[in-house]
């Protein structure tokens, strides 16, 4: 099958895609991503500052503790942190059960 297609389109079939303009913007792309990071930052802020308050006290824990702490109060304040609260204690209620 792979040898009759490749018969039939070539070996360009993403180059004949590329200059139809079937690609996506990069500008658009890019975008998204850092959108998605955003937003999985906020909803885990609170749970990445529990884990760095957590960590040995020295240079890096007060780093970690300083970049953290502004997202974490953004988090709060816009209350984006209860769905991942709410996640957490459905999945202990959950193992729980299961013990």
């Amino acid at each position: 099958l792979f040898s009759v297609l490749m018969e039939e389109f070539g070996n360009n079939i993403e180059e004949s895609r590329a200059a139809e303009g079937a690609g996506g913007d990069l500008r658009w792309t890019v975008r998204g991503v850092v959108v998605f990071f955003a937003v999985s930052l906020l909803l885990n802020a609170g749970a990445l500052q529990r884990s760095a308050s957590l960590t040995e006290y020295g240079g890096r824990r007060d780093f970690l503790v300083a970049c953290i702490d502004p997202v974490a109060s953004v988090s709060a304040f816009l209350h984006a942190d209860r769905l991942r609260l709410w996640i957490e204690s459905i999945r202990l209620s959950e193992g729980e059960q299961n013990e």
